[in-house]
C-alpha cells in the first residue's frame, strides 16, 4: 500500500446522490469507446449502436449486449477487512472485489442464452435509470467497461410465487479493484428505452427435422413466443458460429416455401461431422434480429 499526493477540494454546493444501476452492457474485454461515441446511441459504426446492433460489414458479431435489471438487484461487495495486531493497532488489510446480484427483466428463455457465458469474463458497462453509461477512464482517455465475470443458474428448479422475479439472477464480480478509482457517470442525452430500442429483437430457433446430410429444417420464432419469423431470407442471415471438426462448413440455400409459418429447410456442407452450431443474424439499417445459438448437429 502507498498514499499518492493529495490537496484539499473545497465544498461543493450540490448535494445530489447518483441515480440507481438500471441494467448492464457485457462487452468482449478490450472494447473501448471515445467520449464522443459513449455519450450517443450512433448508427452502426458509431456510439453504442457499433457494440449493441453493428452491421456484419462492420463486426462480424455484436460486441455487446444490453441486461435490464429492472426486477431489482443487490450490492454485495463485502466490506473491507480490518486486522487488528497483538497490540490491537488496526488496518485495512485487503481491498474486496465489487460484486453484485441482479434479477434480470427477462424470459426464462433468453436467460438460457447466458448459460454458455456462465463464468466468462467481459468488459462491463453498467447503465444508471437515466440511461448514463458508468464505465471506467484508462490512461488512454478512452472509456471501457469493468473488467468482470458474470454467473448464472444453469438448469435450476423454477422458483415459487413472488420469487419468480429473481428467477434470471446474474451474480457479477469484477475483478480488477482499480479500474473503479477512475470511475466515471457519462452524462448522455439518451435513455435507457432508446438502448432497449437500438438492441436486436431475440429470436428461437429450434431443429424440427434433424440433420440429414446436407439438410436440415429449422423453426424460427420470435423470443419466448409461438409467433413465426418471416425473415430468414438468405444463406448469409444464418451464421455458422462453431464447427470445429469440419474444415469448412457453408449454409447454401435457405427454402422460403414456408417461411410464413417460420419453417425453413436449409442445406448446408454435405456430411457434417458434430458439433456444429450456428444462430440467425438479421440486419437492415443495424442488426435488428437475432437469435439465440442453436446446435445443427
Amino acid at each position: 500500500m502507498s498514499c499518492k499526493t493529495f490537496k484539499y477540494g473545497g465544498l461543493g454546493e450540490c448535494d445530489a446522490l447518483r441515480e440507481s444501476v438500471r441494467g448492464m452492457i457485457l462487452t468482449d474485454k478490450g472494447t473501448t469507446l471515445s467520449l464522443a461515441n459513449a455519450s450517443i446511441i450512433g448508427v452502426d459504426s458509431t456510439g453504442w449502436a457499433s457494440i449493441l446492433a453493428p452491421l456484419i460489414v462492420t463486426s462480424t458479431y455484436e460486441k455487446g449486449v444490453l441486461v435490464d435489471f429492472e426486477r431489482g438487484y443487490e450490492v454485495t461487495t463485502a466490506e473491507a477487512e480490518m486486522t487488528a495486531s497483538n497490540l490491537l493497532y488496526e488496518e485495512q488489510t485487503n481491498d474486496p472485489l465489487p460484486k453484485m446480484t441482479a434479477s434480470a427483466r427477462m424470459s426464462y428463455s433468453e436467460y438460457q442464452s447466458f448459460f454458455r457465458a456462465h463464468g466468462s469474463v467481459f468488459d462491463i458497462a453498467l447503465v444508471s435509470k437515466k440511461g448514463n453509461p458508468i464505465m471506467s477512464l484508462t490512461s488512454a482517455g478512452v472509456y471501457k467497461g469493468f473488467r468482470g465475470r458474470i454467473f448464472v443458474n444453469k438448469g435450476s428448479i423454477p422458483k415459487a410465487g413472488a420469487d419468480l422475479t429473481k428467477e434470471c439472477e446474474f451474480r457479477v464480480i469484477f475483478d480488477d479493484v482499480e479500474e473503479w478509482e477512475s470511475i466515471v457517470e457519462i452524462d448522455t442525452e439518451f435513455t435507457f428505452t432508446d438502448l432497449i430500442d437500438i438492441s436486436p429483437v431475440g429470436l428461437d430457433v429450434t431443429v424440427t427435422t434433424a440433420y440429414v446430410s446436407p439438410n436440415v429444417v429449422i423453426q424460427v420464432n420470435k423470443r419466448a413466443t409461438s409467433t413465426p419469423y418471416n425473415g430468414v431470407a438468405a444463406a448469409a442471415n444464418i451464421q455458422i458460429i462453431e464447427s470445429v471438426n469440419n474444415p469448412a462448413t457453408v449454409v447454401t440455400t435457405v427454402t422460403q416455401t414456408s417461411s410464413a409459418i417460420g419453417s425453413y429447410p436449409v442445406v448446408l456442407t454435405a456430411d457434417l461431422v458434430a458439433p456444429v452450431w450456428a444462430r440467425i443474424t438479421v440486419e437492415d439499417t443495424n442488426r435488428t434480429y437475432v437469435s439465440k445459438m442453436f446446435q445443427i448437429v
